[in-house]
């Protein structure tokens, strides 16, 4: 998973340095968001529970010619259920799960009136999960990864600033297509997952 995510960070700066390095012609510009999204997700209940409503937050870049059809889209999400403060009589345990995922698409815009931007997007994901069952009874620990495809529909109104504008909005997403092994136990990581969506645009 990590290689992932450094080949991940290695794509994005090295995006960021063309485009900016790059002469645009004025009627061709660069258009680029970066943006953070923050909500909750809901795995699979029978694989999951009780940790299958968690909390997620992650970053994305999508990049295009003004004249291209599409956006070239590059992200990271994490999420979590924590119980590590729980207790079991006078003992606390954990009972903990941990979800990190990168993952690379295509994310198409449609301009409905210069402000708000419906969009639709589609990739392919690399998603890593860790659960703990730790208790005064047994202390297991587990991890797994598993390739996955996923889809999002969302929108972000763009309020213009001196230099770019400022994005708000919305996502639906969704993963398909995963399967792991956790504590003896065949499961999927597939989810949905609903974020508020917050950053610029250029």
């Amino acid at each position: 998973m990590k290689y992932f995510y450094s080949i991940l960070a290695i794509l994005f700066v090295f995006s960021t340095v063309a485009l900016a390095n790059e002469e645009s012609p004025s009627d061709n510009p660069w258009v680029m968001n970066f943006n953070g999204l923050l909500g909750f997700r809901a795995l699979d209940k029978e694989d999951w529970s009780p940790k299958d409503k968690q909390i997620a937050g992650g970053i994305e870049f999508d990049f295009r010619k003004k004249q291209w059809p599409v956006s070239f889209l590059v992200g990271v999400l994490s999420s979590n259920h924590d119980n590590s403060n729980s207790y079991y009589g006078r003992r606390r345990y954990n009972d903990d799960s941990y979800l990190t995922e990168g993952y690379l698409g295509i994310r198409k815009y449609f301009d409905i009136n210069g402000s708000f931007f419906p969009y639709i997007s589609l990739g392919g994901s690399y998603i890593g999960a860790s659960v703990c069952d730790c208790n005064h009874y047994k202390n297991e620990e587990q991890s797994d990864s598993s390739f996955g495809y996923f889809g999002s529909i969302g929108g972000i109104f763009k309020q213009p600033l001196e230099i770019g504008s400022m994005n708000l909005g919305f996502d639906i997403r969704g993963l398909g297509g995963t399967s792991m092994n956790l504590l003896n136990k065949d499961v999927q990581a597939d989810y949905v997952q609903l974020s508020f969506v917050m950053g610029f645009g250029w």
